[in-house]
């Protein structure tokens, strides 16, 4: 207790921050039980047009039914039950379901790489499904190919079984592979992020 009150000057800082960790963190295990991601719609703008989260939204008309049926849903329910710990705002939970492809988009957009001229390969630290970054090929219709690799120890034992490409991969597709290891024994090569 004496710790926590000498340390909570400094925690109120980041304790908000901390928080939306912690929900990253548990609204992962939704993609694992395949609630998430859910279908979305064609992009009705160009990418360097969404900047955020409401641009995004503003192209998926009507959200509400899809995102209701996993809010209100018994993975839902348990997820919250079994962390032990209030659960967040739905609108708090709302952002966190698309956060991982607009995330790796925007981050393809404010590093200035093209994926239009040619084929790019991301390095995550997470796990996924082999339809997960599918949002990505809205995102840059016709683009030369992206294969995004999750890197980590237990990657390989999730729901990704493929090995990384040995070349890049077809255009217009998004290609999930795993890599067993840790980041920094990962090699990466030329138009590499």
């Amino acid at each position: 207790k004496d710790c926590q009150k000498k340390d909570w000057s400094l925690h109120k800082k980041f304790c908000k921050m901390l928080h939306k960790v912690s929900i990253d963190r548990l609204v992962e295990w939704l993609i694992h039980t395949g609630d998430l991601p859910i279908p979305t719609e064609a992009w009705s703008r160009p990418a360097k047009d969404v900047r955020c989260w409401d641009d995004w939204v503003s192209m998926q008309g009507d959200l509400t039914p899809r995102l209701d049926a996993i809010l209100s849903g018994k993975n839902m329910t348990e997820l919250w039950t079994n962390a032990c710990r209030p659960r967040p705002e739905e609108a708090e939970l709302r952002n966190e379901f698309f956060s991982r492809s607009l995330t790796v988009g925007l981050g393809i957009q404010m590093a200035r790489l093209d994926p239009y001229s040619r084929p790019l390969t991301v390095h995550l630290t997470l796990g996924a499904r082999t339809t997960d970054m599918d949002e990505l090929s809205r995102m840059f219709p016709g683009h030369q190919g992206l294969e995004v690799v999750m890197v980590g120890p237990e990657v390989v034992q999730g729901p990704i079984m493929r090995p990384p490409l040995r070349a890049f991969g077809p255009r217009g597709k998004v290609y999930i592979s795993a890599y067993k290891g840790l980041y920094h024994q990962k090699e990466k090569q030329p138009n590499q992020i």
